[in-house]
């Protein structure tokens, strides 16, 4: 019988005990993933306190012996953009986790709600993953017509 043939002709989809197989397996290769990107994201929070105390302090050492000449922006507002980041780094961390412990119970439990669970967990995460590499090919392309005027300006 072909694992996708309608169910009594009602719609219904039949799963095979393979499809289980790679759910369970790719449950567990996403399981490993976000529990790297958890500890990526521990690392960036503790160098994002690390730059905000420690830049905090080189600039008020150095404005002790004269004018600070830093370039630009505070170098502890350097961290609070790690810590943005490690925020908006969480929530696909969190949808890719919830999938992969779906999945990984489904190869147990062979439930429909909990496959249903996973495969929504992971349209999250594919989605939040599209809507954010949108707004960062948005904010390229603007720095990029940004540099183009200020070439131009000068």
């Amino acid at each position: 019988m072909n694992p996708f043939e309608n169910d009594n002709n009602k719609g219904g989809v039949v799963v095979s005990d393979r499809t289980f197989a790679f759910l369970e397996s790719a449950g567990k290769w996403a399981r490993f993933l976000a529990i790297l990107g958890f500890i990526g994201i521990g690392i960036m929070v503790l160098f994002s306190l690390i730059t905000i105390v420690t830049g905090s302090a080189m600039e008020s050492s150095f404005s002790r012996y004269g004018r600070f000449r830093g370039g630009g922006a505070p170098v502890w507002l350097m961290g609070f953009g790690y810590l943005i980041g490690a925020v908006i780094a969480f929530f696909p961390l969190k949808f890719l986790n919830t999938f992969a412990s779906r999945a990984i119970e489904i190869g147990m439990r062979r439930d429909s709600i909990l496959l249903e669970e996973a495969i929504e967990n992971l349209k999250s995460f594919f989605k939040f993953y599209g809507i954010l590499t949108i707004v960062y090919m948005g904010l390229v392309a603007l720095m990029v017509l940004f540099s183009l005027l200020m070439v131009i300006v000068r």
